[in-house]
């Protein structure tokens, strides 16, 4: 990977390789329907298309386009940082290609003490990859950050919310901030779904502490517990009051009818 021209790794598996594929699924995945023009975040889940691609486009769906987005993930495979991000270049789609924000990134790396500038850590990573074609289809101009972690402490979490914050205070682009998560993985439905809504309502009422001490002591699977934690940490800090449930659902009701186990997607949005 050339570390200013990042190829896409999971197209053609996670969702289309081709660009007239991808159109084809996004239209289908998004709506005319905006409902949330005063959003400051929202959750959106990262699995192949074929199982949570419905609800990831229910979530763009529901937002105005941004000029710029942070998006923030889980590192699944360890590599590099554990809390990395991205200075510089652009990321390759099948349908565009998205700059990054280098003046907004470099303001967050410069405010954070735990936040390291690592392209490696984005080398194989699909949970932000998967979110880039929604945003070019609905702003083919949109820059965005990508940082990525498996770090999830609570210091680092609000470590890195706090300089999100501070390098957003004179950023003058509309910005959205969001998180890549799945919720609960191979667990049965009914299962999956009694521990995913313990989660989800602690979300919803913006508590970043209840969600950890939840998802830790239940031992709740869901992925992107730090990224949601940020997330919380820095809409709640700009004047985010609650979220609001979009959509949740499950594996075992898009792609993979009749699986004994199944993973969950919650689409959340932050008002």
């Amino acid at each position: 990977m050339n570390q200013f021209n990042r190829q896409p790794v999971v197209a053609g598996t996670f969702y289309p390789g081709s660009e007239k594929l991808v159109e084809k699924q996004l239209t289908e995945f998004l709506s005319s329907d905006k409902n949330f023009s005063n959003a400051f975040g929202a959750v959106v889940p990262h699995a192949g298309w074929a199982c949570s691609g419905e609800a990831a486009g229910k979530v763009f769906s529901s937002l105005e386009p941004c000029d710029t987005y942070i998006i923030i993930g889980p590192n699944h495979n360890g590599i590099g940082a554990g809390i990395s991000i991205m200075t510089e270049g652009e990321w390759i789609l099948p349908n565009g290609n998205i700059k990054i924000d280098s003046e907004l990134s470099k303001e967050i790396l410069n405010n954070s003490n735990t936040v390291m500038d690592d392209p490696s850590s984005h080398s194989r990573e699909h949970s932000i990859e998967v979110q880039l074609p929604f945003i070019i289809k609905q702003n083919p101009a949109a820059k965005f950050v990508p940082i990525s972690m498996f770090n999830y402490s609570l210091k680092s979490i609000y470590n890195i919310a706090d300089a999100i914050v501070k390098a957003l205070e004179n950023y003058k682009e509309k910005t959205l901030i969001i998180a890549s998560s799945d919720m609960s993985h191979y667990e049965t439905a009914d299962f999956a779904r009694a521990q995913d809504f313990k989660a989800i309502n602690k979300i919803l009422e913006l508590n970043t502490k209840g969600l950890n001490e939840i998802v830790n002591n239940e031992q709740i699977t869901m992925c992107g517990l730090g990224p949601v934690s940020v997330v919380i940490e820095v809409t709640k800090k700009i004047g985010a009051k609650k979220g609001e449930l979009i959509i949740y659902t499950n594996s075992g009701e898009t792609c993979a009818p009749g699986s004994p186990e199944v993973v969950g997607y919650a689409g959340i949005v932050f008002i």
